[in-house]
């Protein structure tokens, strides 16, 4: 099915949901209990697909095109192209789903005359109320969900738009998915404690926050890499002089847990690059031979260069470290895949160089 260039999917999983309800209400209550159990879920989800549709919707006022909806037991996932350009953007695309279902609520509450039941939301497990009763709660339900600040949920995306307003936005990804993440975690940790009604629902629910969030900060610091400078990211290094002798720069680099070392002039001009086993090889068959001597060469890098075309100039090299120089041709840094990783995984972003050793 397609809804205004949207593909909406169902994914098979649902299936079983179906499958299950029908035979929790048929046990409860028969053949008619199973038939409005149905009537029921389909109505719900059919309130889940409006909600994403209100997401579609809002995303498409930025112009950001929603390619597909998916429709899982847990609920609906919403894959926009891309996100929006400013916070406030992404903030009332956040909202614009628990909107929806906000107006649902007060549409079914209209329709039953104003009058609700505090028993009207525990029906949803026990049966009992009306349809519509039953609809109200579920609605009013999924909006106080959605709104709890566990990324990538609409809440969570709330957050970091509003932390991507004082921050760089994949470090208020990081945050607000690390943020969902403990939620999740304490959630079900709640409900083994007996804290929490833990339900299969609630723990697939919470499986689904954990790993979502993990590949939205994987995606994020991702991105902030393609977007940045090189300069941006080169680490924090230690530059020899390059006629040091091996002996002296043994001596030097014993101090340091770094792989690799620019060798440099007097101006911090490259001169070469070497690194930490060959210099402790050396040190044993000729320790008074001259760095450069054992050194090797590489290009250097333009720290205003893309990071995605210092990413690509590795690969074609074969190599995992480049020395990254400033217009003066004087080196203010290396970046390197190991580096990277390091970075990733710290998941705070990344800053210029941390701190310049100088011959």
């Amino acid at each position: 099915m397609r809804i205004a260039g949207t593909d909406i999917r169902i994914h098979s999983t649902f299936l079983i949901l179906l499958a299950w309800y029908a035979l929790m209400n048929y046990e409860m209550g028969g053949i008619e209990s199973m038939i409005w159990g149905l009537v029921f879920i389909l109505l719900l989800f059919t309130c889940v697909l409006l909600h994403e549709l209100g997401h579609t919707t809002a995303a498409k006022r930025y112009g950001i095109h929603t390619p597909d909806i998916t429709l899982l037991p847990i609920g609906g996932v919403a894959r926009l192209e891309r996100l929006p350009d400013k916070p406030v953007q992404e903030i009332i695309v956040a909202l614009a789903g628990p909107a929806v279902n906000v107006a649902i609520a007060c549409l079914l509450l209209l329709a039953m005359g104003g009058m609700l039941s505090i028993s009207d939301f525990s029906s949803l497990e026990t049966g009992g109320s009306s349809l519509l009763a039953k609809l109200f709660a579920a609605n009013v339900i999924l909006v106080a969900f959605n709104l709890i600040p566990a990324f990538p949920m609409d809440g969570g995306r709330v957050l970091r738009a509003v932390l991507a307003m004082y921050q760089h936005r994949a470090r208020a990804t990081v945050i607000a998915a690390r943020i969902g993440q403990g939620i999740a975690v304490l959630a079900v940790v709640l409900g083994i404690a007996g804290y929490l009604k833990l339900n299969v629902i609630l723990f697939l629910i919470a499986v689904f926050i954990f790993f979502a969030a993990q590949q939205e900060m994987q995606m994020a610091l991702f991105q902030q890499m393609q977007d940045l400078c090189v300069g941006e990211v080169a680490g924090r290094f230690l530059a020899l002089p390059f006629n040091l002798s091996i002996e002296a720069a043994a001596q030097e680099i014993s101090r340091e847990s770094l792989l690799e070392y620019p060798l440099v002039d007097s101006q911090l001009h490259l001169r070469g690059m070497v690194n930490r086993q060959e210099i402790l090889k050396a040190l044993r068959i000729a320790p008074r031979r001259a760095l450069l001597e054992i050194g090797f060469q590489v290009p250097a890098v333009q720290a205003e260069t893309p990071f995605r075309e210092v990413f690509e100039l590795m690969q074609r090299l074969r190599t995992t470290v480049l020395p990254v120089i400033n217009p003066k041709g004087q080196v203010i840094g290396i970046v390197g895949l190991a580096q990277l990783s390091r970075l990733a995984k710290r998941g705070f972003g990344f800053t210029s160089h941390d701190s310049i050793k100088k011959p």
